[in-house]
């Protein structure tokens, strides 16, 4: 903004136009519009605060924009004019495209972002499927925007920065927190974003915020007092985690969360009182060391999964009918379901980035069905017995398909090859024949002849 270099100015559009251009294409939706919106309150703030600094010459900025604009619309222009047709099947789906949120439900968990140190350590029967769904930056809130209210009421200058960014904290934590009013939720874009979802801009601008006040904080805090806002801060986000992950957050650990937010928040107060930064950042390596550490290894390459005997022989029997027998994976959920067409084999139900409508119609002629097999789906396709009462077609959610077929209609989908964790003779009769081609560990391979 203060260069008056022209070839400066066209060069940094052009950066701009790329990084914009990759984040519109790979951040997903739910992600993408509230960190848009974290980008949206700094870059207004940082204009705000800028605005005297800068010389405003109308050759410049006209350059500047053109050469942003042109870039991305270009670029953005040719991606989605090759892809509409799938663009057009996606925006078209009972899910994602269909789909609407107004916020909310998401109080607890907003404040409970130190569970997160755990996640590693816990039992996936405890309730927590998806930690990354879960999972949170470790970032204080809502300490920020405590500091940074109390900044701008005793302050003398207003701050634009820290006003945008104390603002739009406050903004995103509303929608996560409380459902809005449908109108407000799409007129802001926000109704395309699950509140939970929402967290990840408040987690940013939160840590934002703290870097900010404690380069540009003038509030004198007595020691007394930042010792006992942390230790309140401290107890009270301990005690809301020990509430919303009861499954696995006894006293113990909720005492030991209570003593590391408090010792953090401290840290906060000494950077920004006496601009000691060595025991924060200390504080800063040590979370992300241990948390980190933690976690699962990690495998480097996909070798571990190409070498295994079951995809070894998926491959063989892929590669002895020339690839073109369908395959077919029963019983099994994702990540399974994915496995043969990891080396080629061409399968029914893997995870369906947009439906085959035309297959799943052959079962549903009446359309009655329709909205349960539109969709971005993890397809689970179950074999079930002539006397099963089961439906058809099922969502237990969003993004999962169940579908349960009786052994007779397997020969509308022309399956040839199937993967199952099941014994499946049991099912074979005179129309059909399940022929047992491999055994491995738990999973069956069969051929199936009609």
């Amino acid at each position: 903004m203060r260069t008056e270099s022209l070839w400066k100015k066209v060069l940094l559009s052009a950066g701009i136009a790329w990084c914009g251009i990759s984040y519109i294409l790979v951040f997903y939706p739910s992600w993408q519009i509230p960190l848009g919106y974290a980008y949206l309150f700094l870059l207004i703030g940082i204009i705000l605060r800028e605005r005297k600094n800068v010389t405003w010459k109308k050759g410049p900025i006209i350059l500047s924009a053109g050469v942003l604009f042109v870039l991305m619309a270009g670029v953005l222009g040719l991606i989605f004019l090759k892809s509409a047709d799938t663009i057009k099947l996606v925006l078209n789906t009972s899910y994602p495209g269909d789909r609407s949120f107004v916020g909310g439900a998401s109080l607890l968990r907003m404040f409970s972002w130190a569970g997160g140190l755990f996640f590693p350590s816990i039992d996936p029967g405890l309730g927590i499927s998806n930690v990354c769904e879960e999972a949170q930056f470790f970032s204080f809130f809502p300490l920020g925007v405590i500091l940074g209210t109390i900044q701008l009421v005793k302050s003398k200058k207003k701050d634009p920065l820290l006003i945008t960014m104390t603002a739009g904290t406050c903004f995103l934590a509303l929608y996560s927190a409380f459902p809005w009013p449908p109108l407000l939720a799409k007129v802001t874009l926000l109704s395309m974003c699950q509140g939970r979802r929402v967290l990840v801009g408040v987690g940013f601008l939160s840590i934002l915020l703290i870097i900010y006040l404690i380069s540009e904080c003038t509030v004198n805090y007595k020691s007394r007092t930042a010792v006992v806002i942390s230790s309140v801060t401290g107890v009270a986000l301990a005690g809301i985690c020990f509430i919303n992950y009861t499954q696995f957050m006894g006293k113990k650990k909720a005492l030991l969360l209570a003593a590391v937010i408090a010792a953090g928040a401290i840290l906060i107060f000494v950077a920004m009182k006496w601009k000691r930064y060595a025991g924060l950042a200390c504080y800063a390596l040590i979370i992300s060391f241990v948390s980190g550490m933690m976690v699962n290894p990690v495998h480097q390459g996909a070798e571990s999964v190409y070498s295994s005997k079951l995809t070894q022989a998926i491959k063989e029997e892929t590669e002895a009918d020339q690839g073109e027998g369908l395959w077919m994976v029963e019983g099994l959920s994702f990540p399974y379901l994915n496995l043969p067409i990891t080396v080629g084999a061409p399968t029914i139900n893997t995870t369906n980035v947009y439906p085959n409508l035309d297959r799943w119609e052959q079962f549903d002629p009446d359309k009655k069905d329709f909205s349960k097999y539109n969709r971005y789906a993890h397809i689970v396709i179950n074999i079930v017995d002539d006397s099963s009462q089961e439906p058809v077609f099922s969502n237990p959610y969003d993004d999962q398909l169940i579908v349960n077929l009786k052994p007779e209609q397997l020969e509308t989908l022309e399956v040839k090859h199937i993967m199952s964790d099941k014994d499946l003779s049991g099912f074979s009769s005179e129309e059909i024949q399940f022929n047992e081609t491999e055994k491995i560990g738990r999973f069956y391979l069969y051929n199936v002849v009609y």
